[in-house]
């Protein structure tokens, strides 16, 4: 909603519908199941638990519709998480904290369509080895299942990065402050205090190492390894790749970007 309209107000506004949206729609189907089907039923049909729903609720063709419904969120979700994710990583190789090829722009439309190849490429060829793997197969369903700890690492660090740019609010209007300084600091550290909680309950709820979602010791393997992989990156975009990003804060122009772009094909057409 932010990226899609020119008026912040409206995109707050959007954004708080959205949300409050989004919390009517789960709250109804969280009670819907819990009405519907017993604690044995829904723990007994977990991948099949929407089927089972529809069942109980009406008879064909009335019972498909919920399968129907999964099929449009299974587009929405992939939509949802391509596209965001290939705009992320264009800005990053704007500047140079990733490699050229997440930034080639399509001639035609104008969208990041390299990248968006290599990250379906990449998805596909991670559910094809995960269906021939099984240990790959654990790993991403604990990576699924742990990856609260990195939304709240994540999120966590967003708002600590707002209220250290907005920190001179603090001095020039303090209502502004408590609400850019003040409530992002609260709110990291709530969900630093969350994210930890849930690590402290891996680490203790077993004392061994397996190769299982189950195990706590693996579900803290996957989210780490998410945020090692992640520093390694960085580590390179700063010392290697030599990204302007980490000494001024800044980001890439995307004309200047562009203008660049169109230098180095103009080169390589004259060479």
């Amino acid at each position: 909603m932010n990226e899609e309209v020119r008026d912040p107000r409206q995109a707050s506004r959007g954004g708080m519908i959205t949300l409050f949206t989004m919390l009517g729609l789960f709250l109804l189907g969280s009670v819907a199941f819990q009405r519907v089907l017993s604690q044995p039923e829904l723990a007994g049909h977990g991948a099949e638990g929407l089927t089972f729903f529809g069942d109980r609720l009406a008879s064909e063709p009335l019972a498909t519709l919920p399968l129907i419904a999964l099929m449009f969120s299974a587009v929405a979700s992939l939509q949802s998480g391509v596209i965001p994710t290939v705009r992320g990583m264009f800005a990053m190789s704007r500047d140079r904290t990733l490699g050229p090829v997440w930034g080639r722009i399509s001639p035609k439309y104008k969208t990041p369509a390299a990248g968006t190849l290599l990250l379906g490429a990449c998805a596909a060829a991670m559910a094809f080895l995960a269906m021939v793997i099984p240990t790959l197969s654990d790993m991403i369903l604990a990576a699924v299942n742990a990856i609260g700890v990195v939304v709240a690492l994540a999120y966590a660090l967003t708002a600590l990065a707002a209220a250290v740019r907005f920190r001179g609010l603090l001095r020039e209007d303090p209502w502004q402050g408590v609400r850019a300084v003040i409530l992002p600091t609260l709110s990291a550290a709530v969900l630093l205090g969350l994210g930890g909680y849930l690590c402290h309950s891996y680490y203790v709820s077993t004392d061994h190492f397996e190769a299982d979602p189950d195990n706590g010791w693996f579900m803290l393997l996957c989210p780490g390894l998410m945020i090692g992989t992640g520093i390694l990156a960085a580590a390179w975009a700063k010392w290697v790749r030599k990204s302007p990003y980490f000494r001024t804060g800044h980001g890439t122009d995307a004309d200047e970007l562009f203008a660049s772009e169109a230098s180095e094909a103009s080169e390589t057409a004259t060479v």
